[in-house]
């Protein structure tokens, strides 16, 4: 299974990415070299035969642009899919990446133990998410809180009443 996916057409990136994850980390990377990034995230799951991977790394070498788009529509539709952007990155690149829901940001130039800390905390994130979105919503309660609130103490009164009431002994009793 390929926990992770990595899109890019660096092979020296590719290799890596495979020494941080190899030994190291369950499940594997499935690598699709090449600058070109799919236009939706289902175009990846394919690539896995529909399965979704836990972590996405786009770049180096992939447009900046795409790869922000692409982050943007990752965050909306699959945010238990954690999503890495490579590339050196300044003050206004790492704002729009956060802004477009990119987990984190590596150097294009990354050791292998540094980039398996971060797709380890990626990992973390996905498995998080997904455990959160498969928990059941709790119930919603509709009507003030008050009113709520004031029944168990309404119906814990009528039972004292109904203990040291004369009349409710006396109607007890055959």
């Amino acid at each position: 299974m390929s926990r992770f996916v990595l899109i890019t057409p660096s092979p020296d990136f590719a290799e890596r990415m495979r020494a941080a994850v190899e030994g190291a980390l369950p499940g594997g990377v499935h690598t699709v070299p090449t600058a070109e990034l799919p236009e939706q995230p289902e175009q990846i799951f394919d690539l896995l035969g529909g399965v979704q991977p836990a972590v996405v790394v786009l770049g180096p070498g992939v447009p900046l642009d795409g790869a922000l788009r692409l982050a943007t529509v990752f965050d909306v539709r699959f945010p238990d899919v954690s999503i890495l952007l490579a590339a050196e990155a300044d003050a206004e690149l790492m704002l729009q990446a956060m802004r477009a829901g990119i987990r984190d940001v590596v150097s294009a130039n990354v050791e292998p133990d540094q980039l398996r800390v971060v797709l380890q905390r990626s990992v973390q994130t996905s498995e998080g998410r997904r455990r959160e979105s498969n928990v059941p919503a709790p119930p919603r309660i509709i009507g003030a809180a008050s009113s709520a609130s004031s029944r168990p103490r309404a119906a814990s009164a009528r039972r004292r009443s109904r203990r040291t009431s004369p009349s409710a002994s006396a109607r007890s009793r055959p």
